[in-house]
């Protein structure tokens, strides 16, 4: 009935096996048989290793370790639970792919030389499966809204209305050459 959760964590609250809300640190109150704490997050910073074996292009074999820093960010612990099935190992498995595709293409004394390059490939991949994971999230939300009402959503920034402005131009521009070529003659056989 009465729970804690303490500071820098986040309990996922069900009711009757749906996802109902987020309870932060402090004193919280469910309600007996019907809400469950069905996890506790942690939002401190996690510290991961991921070793990795590879052959360079001078066929010699080394590890790479590599360190990996993460967190859940507190407004999006809902999707860590629901929408992300074993973060670590998915990540592991995007790191190992960045060195696994970067490494064999360079030579042994380059892998220290290029330290800097690889933590970056490895940055930027793990942004992109960030990035991939929001863009998810963005179309689900719009096919809930697109399900529920006949609400149209545009974008209102301004670099956003003027890119609108030219794809509906492009389109327009694109539908006049399609209709314009089909009202062509077709060329007379001899």
């Amino acid at each position: 009935m009465v729970f804690t959760t303490h500071t820098k964590q986040a309990a996922v609250i069900e009711k009757f096996g749906k996802f109902d809300r987020i309870a932060g640190p402090g004193l919280n109150f469910k309600v007996p048989l019907i809400e469950k704490v069905v996890c506790v997050e942690d939002l401190n910073m996690q510290l991961m290793d991921v070793p990795v074996m590879s052959k360079t292009k001078d066929d010699a074999t080394v590890t790479v370790p590599v360190r990996v820093q993460y967190y859940v960010l507190p407004d999006k612990v809902k999707e860590a639970y629901y929408e992300l099935d074993d973060p670590e190992d998915q990540i592991k498995a995007h790191v190992e792919n960045v060195i696994l595709s970067y490494i064999p293409k360079i030579n042994l004394d380059d892998t220290y030389q290029q330290e800097d390059q690889i933590a970056r490939r490895i940055k930027e991949s793990l942004a992109t499966v960030m990035a991939l994971l929001m863009m998810t999230q963005y179309f689900d939300a719009l096919r809930d809204i697109g399900a529920q009402s006949n609400t149209i959503l545009l974008p209102h920034s301004p670099s956003a209305v003027s890119d609108l402005y030219m794809q509906l131009r492009k389109a327009v521009t694109a539908g006049n050459l399609a209709a314009a070529k089909s009202m062509e003659k077709p060329p007379e056989k001899k």
